[in-house]
């Protein structure tokens, strides 16, 4: 018999077999699932050469359709089991955008297997020479008959050694079953796939965390201007009001590390700045524990103290306080352009260190350029965690074993597009960066919560619709009727035309363009294509020129276009950062808010306007002042100023010439339209998470609503050039608590 030729790979002290699809650590097998051992094995086999995760996938899964999360899954198993995610050494690299490469020095080792011992081979030979000896016969004599038992003495001899092997190879086969049964679910056959459970049903929610334990959580839910806060138990439908309802204004809440109290930082809808409370978890006596308290806490592992961001003149500080409220230090402070984030800092569970983000300011872009460091809790020396930046980290939250942590964060590069907002794990101390969600929702900045003892993870994932709506100006309910069936369909921005059409900004995947459609909703179309990021459209009077506010080189300017979407030109440059406009009622000028972003600091948002033709645009406020709108004579102009109030101002600037106090529960970032009579000011009021729109006589006369829709919010509106029509984009807002579960 010939021998075997066996064909292994050594690395480390692992060596690896892929005929026998076994893995062994200094001689012990270590169980892998199916799909992450074939992996493996073309890692190893392609050693220090880059594979792309599209390579990786047709390697692997071959015949099936999967998602590129079982791929990172897979990886994340195979550094757990070798070493590589906090181990000595790192096997596998991740070449970030591309894909993976096996780093480790691998010995490529080819063996012959003997099918028997040499004894065994000496007795086949011996046979093979005494059967060639033998003279064919008719019949058996008393010597042959003595030599054939001789032969299958020999022959039985072998089938007794070929019988040792086999149960020799039971023997392994029954002790790497044992081993498994042993390890507990530590080696599972196939990771589990991450799921989703939803906490709630349809309601506002808002500031989610979850306890430590995983078995309660805690969320706000808001009715117009007032909070109600209440805690859950996860997986059951009683929800249970622990504080008074009141207007107020929550930036997040946090469990005690027992689970006997909740935190929760509150600000005055007039104040500046954050009081901390205090509250049992069940309910009970609230507890006034600080003042100056600007983002949710974190608690040191043993609950004695905690830690969160404070807010000054030029100033970010993140302070150390007793969990009571008393003996507060600062631990790190950071003046000029660098700030430090709002959304939250997060203690390790070792007690060592807290992490938090920086938000540095001193960039050519308009947004901060943001980094996750770790802050040492006894020296206040800060170092960064990853070397991925970020356009926007919000909360933290560190996995129980401390080998990682999950923020609520926008990757940079992807602040205009649908992975804005999303939930991230980044591995400690590797730094490496994984994305969780993988749908086209938002998550709500606060809401945040990771379980000690488990791979679970509460988010709160935000889903909002847009259709546009077309209704009569008298404002009833009965009279609107839907125009179009996209999900993102006017929310940032529609204008009218003097012919009867409408232009509009939708959104479809990644795309956010211009589209034109007739008043009754028919023969629509794409006016750009493929387009950066683009807001708020504004129509010059005789409908041939569309003014917007496009992001290009990290700032956002206006720009213009023709009606049919050609002859692209930039309006606004410079240093500063523009998004709200309007057109004169001649066409002959645009007012529009504007803000200068320099490298120590963000001045206030104040109105300018400028000549179509081009030149220098002229300021009209020294004060703060957001989305202007010409009144239809050309002679006013209205904008939100500093204090949220309706403000209205003469063409050619100056102080205000009237004020108007809105409703508490405005919405107005849209700022306040003149209706088609120059005699009323219109905005957005929310109430019962209702929008409708409100109108403000310029007389001062009560403001009362115009529209009186029982469901559904407004994100949106313009009215018609002869005012009979007025155009709404609507919709609804999801907000519900989510439990991803294995997400690692």
């Amino acid at each position: 018999m010939s021998g075997q030729i066996k064909h292994f790979y050594e690395f480390g002290a692992f060596r690896l077999a892929p005929e026998e699809r076994l893995l062994l650590h200094d001689g012990t097998p270590v169980p892998l699932a199916p799909k992450a051992f074939e992996m493996l094995v073309v890692l190893v086999s392609h050693n220090n050469h880059l594979l792309t995760k599209d390579e990786l996938l047709k390697s692997v899964w071959a015949d099936t359709i999967v998602e590129e999360n079982s791929l990172d899954k897979n990886v994340s198993v195979l550094r757990k089991i070798l070493g590589g995610g906090g181990g000595v050494q790192k096997f596998i690299e991740t070449v970030r955008g591309q894909g993976y490469r096996f780093t480790a020095d691998v010995k490529e080792v080819c063996e012959t297997e003997e099918a028997d011992a040499s004894v065994v081979s000496d007795q086949e030979s011996a046979i093979s020479t005494e059967l060639s000896l033998i003279e064919p016969q008719p019949f058996l004599t008393p010597l042959n008959i003595d030599r054939v038992t001789w032969i299958d003495e020999l022959k039985a001899r072998k089938i007794g050694a070929f019988l040792a092997i086999a149960l020799l190879l039971l023997i392994i086969t029954t002790s790497f079953t044992w081993i498994r049964s042993l390890s507990g679910g530590k080696h599972r056959e196939r990771p589990p796939e991450m799921t989703t459970e939803r906490l709630t049903n349809g309601g506002d929610v808002r500031n989610a965390t979850l306890s430590p334990d995983g078995k309660y959580f805690v969320y706000e839910e808001q009715d117009g201007s007032v909070s109600h806060l209440w805690v859950r138990q996860t997986g059951q439908n009683n929800p249970l009001e622990i504080i008074r309802p009141e207007e107020r204004n929550l930036l997040g809440t946090t469990f005690s590390p027992d689970g006997q109290f909740i935190y929760y930082a509150v600000r005055d809808r007039h104040d500046t700045s954050g009081a901390l409370y205090r509250v049992p978890t069940l309910g009970g006596v609230q507890t006034k524990l600080l003042e100056h308290v600007d983002s949710p806490v974190t608690f040191s592992p043993d609950g004695r103290q905690i830690a969160f961001t404070r807010y000054g003149a030029d100033v970010s500080s993140l302070v150390i306080a007793a969990s009571d409220g008393g003996s507060e230090r600062i631990l790190l402070e950071r003046k000029g352009s660098i700030t430090i984030g709002a959304g939250g800092s997060a203690w390790s569970p070792d007690g060592r260190m807290i992490a938090c983000s920086f938000w540095d300011y001193a960039t050519p872009a308009s947004e901060a350029l943001i980094t996750v460091v770790g802050v040492d809790v006894q020296s206040g020396a800060a170092k960064l965690l990853t070397e991925q930046k970020w356009d926007a980290c919000w909360r933290i939250a560190w996995t129980g074993d401390g080998l990682g942590y999950v923020l609520i964060g926008t990757r940079q590069g992807e602040g205009d597009s649908v992975q804005k907002d999303q939930v991230w794990h980044v591995t400690y101390p590797a730094g490496e960066v994984r994305r969780i969600t993988t749908d086209l929702s938002r998550y709500l900045p606060t809401s945040l919560g990771v379980s000690n003892n488990s791979d679970a993870v509460l988010v709160v994932p935000f889903n909002r619709t847009s259709q546009i709506w077309s209704m009569d100006s008298s404002g009833e309910a009965h009279t609107a009727e839907q125009l179009t069936n996209g999900t993102g369909d006017g929310r940032s921005g529609i204008a009218t035309l003097p012919d009867n059409h409408v232009v509009y900004v939708a959104r479809t995947g990644d795309h956010v363009d211009l589209w034109q459609m007739n008043a009754d909703g028919t023969q629509k179309k794409q006016l750009t294509n493929d387009s950066p990021f683009l807001e708020e459209v504004r129509a010059a009077p005789d409908g041939r020129i569309l003014i917007f506010a496009s992001k290009r080189n990290g700032r956002s300017h206006l720009f213009s276009v023709d009606g049919d979407g050609a002859n692209l030109k930039q309006l606004t440059s410079g240093d500063s950062y523009e998004i709200d406009s309007d057109f004169s009622p001649d066409g002959k000028w645009i007012v529009y808010a504007s803000k200068r972003v320099l490298a120590d600091k963000i001045e206030p948002e104040t109105l300018w306007i400028i000549s179509l033709d081009g030149g220098e645009p002229i300021q009209l406020t020294e004060d703060t002042g957001f989305t202007p709108y010409f009144s239809p004579d050309g002679k006013r102009i209205s904008y939100i100023n500093s204090e949220q109030r309706l403000a209205i101002i003469a063409a050619e600037g100056g102080a205000p010439l009237q004020t108007f106090a809105p409703v508490k529960i405005a919405e107005l970032n849209m700022g306040s339209h003149w209706a088609p009579d120059g005699q009323v000011l219109t905005y957005v009021v929310m109430k019962k998470n209702v929008g409708n729109i409100w109108l403000q006589p310029v007389n001062g006369e009560a403001a009362h609503p115009l529209t009186n829709f029982k469901d559904g919010e407004i994100y949106n509106y313009a009215f018609s050039r002869d005012g009979t029509r007025l155009f709404l984009a609507r919709g609804h807002q999801i907000r519900d608590a989510l439990l991803i579960k294995n997400f690692r």
